[in-house]
């Protein structure tokens, strides 16, 4: 894909997302006209919506990224890095940090309190924003899983770390014939994904740190603000969560596909199946509802 080509997908899927949210402005206003008037929308209700535009914005901005690096990396890019590919087994780490970060920036906006007279809780907050028990364990249940996944494929690579490989011996032990085939996640892939890994689980818990430390939403009570922290800690959690699993899938399936063709049957078919498995539930993580 040429330079040209990509400019003008990132710009239409740009165009894309303001459209759908022109169009949903819009409905909201006219609906709003042709409304009876209603009570005032409580303050902690109002948080709860600042918390859902911004998840949106952040979400379709991780998917723009990850659009164009679906496109770039694995073709324009491919050789930009001394191990062929590597930037394109990075993809979906480098869009995962494009969501924290957009959250990130999002939190920062987040308005102080104003006025003449100023009311504070005394509140103790923990160091880091509390998380929904099902996004709060996927998260270290996938950096743990793409772990061994790196371990393994290192292992059992071939020298060059980039192949897997067969042999047959005779009885005296010497190679009669031997087959190699890659692309293979070896310790050149592995090593940089893991590390990448790594630092978008600490750049996931500087956000939750963000949102522990920013100021309380206005007329809102603890209990509610802490529920408020707690969405925004969550949604971090499941794009993070999103991110790490489909870096895990990617090399499943790469490993998978090289292991095939050098008739490796059982290591192809558990590549699957634990592909599958990471990506069923890494989807009921991301779209199970979470309320505040």
């Amino acid at each position: 894909m040429s330079v040209v080509m990509l400019l003008v997908v990132l710009v239409l899927a740009v165009l894309l997302v303001a459209v759908l949210a022109a169009i949903a402005a819009a409905v909201a206003v006219v609906a709003g006209r042709g409304a009876p008037a209603t009570a005032p929308v409580p303050a902690w209700r109002r948080a709860v919506r600042r918390v859902d535009t911004l998840s949106l914005v952040a979400a379709a901005v991780g998917v723009v990224a990850a659009l164009v690096a679906a496109t770039v990396l694995p073709t324009t890019l491919v050789s930009a890095t001394a191990t062929p590919g590597l930037l394109a087994v990075l993809g979906p780490v480098l869009a995962g940090a494009v969501f924290v970060l957009t959250l990130a920036l999002g939190e920062l906006t987040w308005p102080r309190p104003q006025g003449d007279r100023r009311e504070a809780f005394l509140v103790r907050r923990p160091p880091l924003a509390p998380v929904r028990q099902f996004a709060a364990r996927l998260v270290p249940a996938w950096l743990a899983l793409g772990t061994v996944v790196v371990v393994v494929a290192g292992l059992t690579a071939q020298p060059d770390g980039r192949s897997v490989g067969t042999s047959t011996r005779d009885a005296a032990g010497q190679v009669i014939s031997s087959s190699a085939a890659g692309p293979f996640p070896g310790w050149p892939y592995g090593v940089p994904v893991l590390v990448g890994m790594v630092a978008l689980v600490l750049l996931h818990l500087w956000v939750r740190h963000l949102i522990t430390r920013r100021p309380a939403v206005a007329e809102v009570a603890p209990e509610e603000d802490l529920r408020v922290r707690a969405l925004s800690a969550t949604r971090v959690a499941q794009g993070v969560q999103l991110a790490l699993a489909v870096t895990i899938v990617g090399m499943l399936l790469v490993a998978r596909g090289a292991a095939a063709r050098v008739d490796l049957p059982v290591a192809a078919w558990t590549a699957v199946v634990v592909a599958a498995v990471v990506a069923v539930v890494a989807v009921v993580g991301t779209v199970r509802p979470v309320r505040p």
